[in-house]
């Protein structure tokens, strides 16, 4: 640290930069995130014959939902209560991420 502090670099401006980097990456892997689940999902129904507008339609009002969603932990758990689908996200099995529960 020394050798920093000798040409003008602090403890601060590492953290600083460190935090600035992190929050660029982050929204960066979300933006591509969502930009593979639309399509991913677009495509679905696009195999299941869904009319185009029907699809767009979809998609604005899941981004719309997305936009507003303040508790998303409710809104999972709705999902559950309702359908009784379950979002292991953190499954290594990427086949197996939505699962269907017996209720």
């Amino acid at each position: 640290m020394l050798s920093l502090q000798r040409n003008g670099i602090t403890e601060k401006d590492l953290d600083s930069a460190y935090k600035q980097g992190f929050d660029t990456g982050y929204l960066k892997a979300a933006e591509d995130l969502l930009r593979k689940v639309y399509a991913a999902v677009a495509q679905e129904l696009i195999d299941a014959g869904n009319p185009q507008e029907d699809i767009v339609n979809f998609l604005v009002g899941t981004d719309r939902r997305f936009a507003v969603m303040f508790d998303a932990d409710e809104e999972i758990e709705n999902i559950y209560n309702q359908i009784g689908v379950y979002f292991n996200v953190n499954s290594k099995d990427a086949l197996n991420r939505v699962q269907e529960v017996e209720r």
